[in-house]
């Protein structure tokens, strides 16, 4: 027998099941769902509505592999969707079912306004035609022309800097990034492929090179600060160190000098711990001893 169950979550957050088969005349009944799952209370049909004809089913039937449909217009949302398919064969490969899960693109931009791009930064998706997926900066990225949906090409957004972007990579089908200047503005771009399941996407990241490279720059401000006060430290110590150390040379060096003369002249440095300390003791030691002999 051919039918078709399934479930949808309502704006209202409210979990409808739906079933479609001889029963309903082919169309698609919605009932509300209580908490266990079971259709308690039918709300609404779509009538003749047969699934095999659906750009999700048939993208599973044709690739015999679980894939990504092409993006179609839902027929209940109106919205544009994807769906994620996985068709179920049995034993002798004959086609028995296929699982579908819609997701609309208005979810995926959500998701992308919410990504940490900065104030002027945005993110964008295409596929390998250059046609908008979803974007995080554009209220609409279709428009419907006699029914269907048609997606906007990137390099024709209303949005400049979507726009701008998109050229400056437009003939890049690997991963690439560019540069480009626009109102007083550097901005960083950058593209990745994305191939899974059958889709074939290209995801932008667009930043702007102020806003983003301004905390570095700031963060490397403060290090050439921090470096440079303690150069000056380093050489102050270093200066404060060396006539510490060569001032009882200079003074040993004098008394010295002074000695040879025949005058003596202690060395005052004799109360130190190290080395020049205990030669200070020994040098005025020997001196004393020397003028006493004289």
């Amino acid at each position: 027998a051919e039918a078709m169950g399934g479930a949808r979550r309502i704006d209202d957050g409210q979990i409808q099941m739906v079933s479609n088969d001889r029963a309903s005349g082919n169309s698609s009944w919605f009932y509300k769902a209580d908490g266990q799952g079971n259709a308690v209370e039918w709300k609404e049909q779509y009538v003749q509505f047969d699934a095999r004809t659906r750009p999700w089913f048939q993208a599973a039937a044709e690739a015999g592999h679980p894939v990504f449909s092409e993006i179609y217009r839902g027929v209940i949302s109106h919205e544009p969707i994807i769906a994620a398919a996985y068709p179920i064969y049995d034993e002798t490969g004959t086609l028995q079912a296929v699982f579908g899960a819609d997701y609309t693109l208005s979810w995926l931009e959500v998701l992308l306004t919410k990504l940490p791009v900065g104030p002027a930064g945005q993110v964008f998706v295409t596929d390998a035609d250059g046609r908008l997926v979803a974007a995080s900066v554009m209220a609409e990225t279709f428009f419907v022309q006699h029914g269907k949906i048609e997606r906007m090409q990137a390099i024709h957004a209303d949005n400049l800097v979507l726009r701008t972007a998109a050229r400056a990579l437009a003939a890049r089908q690997e991963a690439a990034a560019a540069e480009f200047d626009l109102d007083d503005h550097h901005y960083l771009v950058n593209m990745a492929p994305f191939q899974e399941y059958g889709l074939n996407w290209r995801t932008y990241v667009v930043l702007d090179s102020g806003a983003f490279l301004g905390g570095i720059k700031q963060a490397l401000g403060y290090t050439v600060l921090i470096f440079c006060l303690a150069l000056l430290i380093f050489l102050a110590l270093s200066a404060w160190t060396s006539r510490w150390i060569t001032r009882p040379i200079l003074r040993l060096n004098d008394a010295s000098r002074e000695l040879a003369a025949g005058r003596y002249r202690p060395v005052p440095d004799d109360d130190r711990q190290d080395e020049l300390g205990q030669l200070s003791r020994s040098f005025n030691r020997t001196a004393r001893q020397l003028t006493d002999l004289v």
